[in-house]
């Protein structure tokens, strides 16, 4: 798959170095929030396009088969024939525009003490064919430590016990998630995980693992996840979210459910509508996030905090 990659793409001014082993690292961590966008390389200058589809660390192995200790990170990219293959991540990023001094500018933005938190470097012109600088993925939905209300943070502590309780995976997940912070109480571990960007990030990876294990039983819209309905999320610290399609709104609802930031008097208000066939005719993220996380429609926590209402007829 390297040799695609022996040509610069000509939209660049000129050619640029390799990346740092720091820069590649950096793009691997948030790696899940370009997957499924489009890209173009180039093959003795004729565009060849592709679709991210993920970003892992190969082990290399020895000449004899054995693993050397080492890893090598790379990106699987499908063809549009439907092909699949693998791509240096290095390569991969390079092609595409990425260099160091990007990379070193972002991580100055969030270090830095008096830095606008709500600052980023946009990426997704560099993915995009037509250069749209809309943000799009889920990574991009948690920019800031929300405002919340206590009594959310209270409903979202209970759910999520119920959801350690019924998942001993998630369980492993929020014991080592626990282990990093030194907190005092429930709701100030669920501060936590709204204010930290790598927590956010491996609570949503989970999330969205268990919304495609249980994609059988999701709504309509959820199940099909046509890119011709974009969700703009309104939940605290979600608002520079948008454009997300029906699974990536799926899983910010899910998390703000059990961070404290969903907004349950809204849902208490605004009821989930069940037809005579039993398919949800309003509301089918939400029960498409409570589905994620585990629950079912009829399960005492859902009943206290989502007001649900069936058609019978």
């Amino acid at each position: 798959m390297s040799e695609v990659l022996t040509q610069q793409n000509p939209n660049l001014e000129q050619a640029n170095p390799g990346l740092s082993p720091e820069s590649v690292n950096s793009w691997m961590k948030q790696a899940d929030g370009y997957l499924d966008q489009k890209f173009t390389v180039y093959d003795n200058g004729q565009p060849k396009k592709y679709v991210l589809k993920d970003a892992v660390n190969k082990h290399v192995l020895d000449d004899s088969g054995n693993k050397t200790g080492e890893v090598l990170p790379i990106v699987l990219v499908e063809s549009e024939d439907g092909k699949t293959s693998e791509m240096n991540t290095e390569d991969f990023l390079v092609n595409q525009g990425f260099t160091d001094e990007v990379f070193n500018e972002t991580s100055e933005i969030g270090s830095g003490d008096s830095q606008d938190e709500t600052s980023e470097t946009n990426y997704d012109d560099l993915f995009s064919d037509d250069y749209d600088k809309t943000p799009h993925s889920v990574e991009r939905a948690q920019v800031r430590t929300p405002e919340v209300k206590r009594e959310d943070v209270q409903s979202s502590e209970l759910g999520l016990i119920e959801v350690i309780k019924r998942d001993s995976n998630f369980k492993l997940l929020m014991d080592k998630i626990t282990s990093k912070f030194d907190t005092s109480s429930q709701a100030d571990m669920l501060k936590k995980l709204r204010e930290d960007q790598d927590t956010s990030s491996e609570i949503k990876d989970y999330i969205s693992l268990k919304l495609e294990q249980n994609l059988h039983k999701m709504p309509a819209r959820i199940f099909e996840n046509s890119d011709k309905n974009y969700k703009n999320p309104n939940y605290p610290g979600y608002e520079n979210a948008n454009k997300l399609t029906s699974r990536e709104y799926t899983i910010i609802l899910a998390e703000s459910m059990i961070n404290g930031s969903f907004n349950f008097d809204y849902s208490k208000s605004s009821p989930i509508l069940i037809n005579s066939n039993n398919e949800v005719e309003v509301g089918q993220h939400r029960v498409a996030a409570l589905y994620s996380l585990g629950f079912n429609l009829d399960d005492p926590w859902v009943q206290e905090n989502f007001k649900i209402e069936r058609n019978n007829k």
